[in-house]
């Protein structure tokens, strides 16, 4: 399976944009003080810190297009989970976010059919997502799937679960 996971993540601790790789890291995702250059050599309030400000300035002057066209992108992403999920994922609900690119999938009609649907993801369709029990009693047969990522990966990988459940049943 090694080498064959799609992993959708993000990382709130760099707050970079939501991004999804493929997994030769599957199970050894390097963590963020790793990939940040800037804590790579040290630097926590020095170099970086000098960008902050001129960044967040230059967001809020001149961003507003491009946030217009990310905030499409994502909802185009969520209308294709949605319209997936009715078409080839059965026993899953998508609900829909009302301002966010995370979509829940509402899986408990499968979630004890497979013995806990996220690890049959993982394990049967090689795509990672965040099982709902982390979020606490009541996250049970949920999975939170992040639509901020490429829509060919999401595409990849709602393909993978479409498959995953067909060979299943």
């Amino acid at each position: 399976m090694r080498g064959r996971v799609v992993h959708l993540h993000g990382s709130d601790e760099d707050l970079q944009p939501s991004r999804g790789s493929f997994g030769n890291d599957f199970g050894s995702e390097q963590k963020a003080s790793q990939r940040t250059p800037c804590r790579n050599a040290g630097v926590v309030h020095g170099e970086c810190e000098l960008f902050r400000s001129p960044a967040l300035e230059v967001a809020y002057s001149t961003g507003a297009p491009w946030l217009d066209q990310l905030t499409s992108y994502i909802a185009s992403n969520i209308d294709l989970v949605c319209e997936f999920a009715t078409e080839h994922l059965p026993g899953i609900t998508p609900i829909r976010p009302d301002a966010s690119f995370l979509v829940w999938l509402d899986a408990r009609a499968l979630d004890l059919k497979v013995g806990g649907i996220q690890k049959f993801f993982v394990n049967r369709a090689g795509v990672n997502l965040y099982d709902g029990r982390v979020y606490g009693p009541g996250g049970e047969g949920f999975i939170r799937l992040n639509v901020g990522c490429p829509r060919s990966l999401l595409l990849q990988g709602l393909e993978r679960m479409s498959a995953a459940l067909t060979i299943s049943s």
